[in-house]
């Protein structure tokens, strides 16, 4: 596995590109394969990605919901940091919409 140190070209890079992955790790540069999945998705990872699925598509409609909208953007700004509102909406849903029964 190479490591890079002092490039600045990789300086800040990180992602998968084809079948590599850049990624930092205790300040270094590593550059390696893309981890192959050997084994089918469980039950409960493919019961995961419906649910996710879901709320990706309640985030998009919440987004059209002027009132709605405003709720997930309003706790956005009071988390701070990275998060926004349509992470907030996906977190809601996910969470039997804490945030809008509390409305």
């Amino acid at each position: 596995m190479p490591i890079v140190t002092q490039n600045f070209l990789l300086q800040n890079l990180s992602g998968k590109l084809g079948n590599i992955v850049v990624r930092e790790l205790n300040g270094k540069t590593i550059i390696q394969a893309a981890p192959v999945r050997k084994a089918p998705p469980t039950p409960g990872e493919l019961a995961n990605r419906q649910t996710f699925k879901q709320a990706v598509a309640y985030a998009k409609e919440a987004r059209q919901n002027p009132e709605l909208w405003g709720i997930y953007l309003a706790e956005a700004k009071r988390r701070g940091g990275t998060s926004n509102a349509y992470a907030v909406a996906i977190s809601d849903f996910r969470n039997n919409f804490r945030l809008v029964k509390a409305q």
